[in-house]
């Protein structure tokens, strides 16, 4: 038998804008003045669950954008270490250029690959 889905209460909305601001189920339990327990609870409501996932995706795109906004200024850094007088400073510089620009090349073959392996099971069918 399926649970009926119920609706937010203001103490689960309360918690759900901890958790975006925080990042964390332990803060925004602390926050909140809610017991992990209750947490779980509430797990259980699928109108939370769902707002919380949401929360969880709002709060990687926030961070992810913070991170995306820093990317440049820490190239122009490695480029800069890169004519350091210090040979250490730009033999690491050189180091990291390197090891993430081919985890970056491996990351973009990589989800060709899979993007490739999921057309495939849409043309068979399967659904994802």
């Amino acid at each position: 038998m399926k649970r009926k889905a119920k609706k937010l209460t203001p103490k689960q909305i309360h918690f759900l804008q901890n958790y975006f601001l925080s990042g964390s189920i332990e803060e925004a339990c602390r926050k909140t003045g809610v017991s992990r327990q209750i947490y779980y609870e509430w797990l259980s409501n699928p109108e939370f669950k769902k707002a919380l996932e949401d929360s969880r995706q709002n709060y990687l795109n926030l961070v992810m954008g913070e991170i995306e906004k820093s990317i440049e200024g820490a190239i122009r850094v490695l480029r800069d270490a890169l004519n350091d007088k210090s040979g250490y400073i730009r033999l690491r510089a050189a180091q990291l250029i390197l090891d993430y620009s081919l985890k970056l090349r491996e990351r973009l073959e990589l989800e060709e690959r899979i993007k490739k392996i999921e057309e495939c099971l849409e043309k068979q069918g399967v659904k994802l």
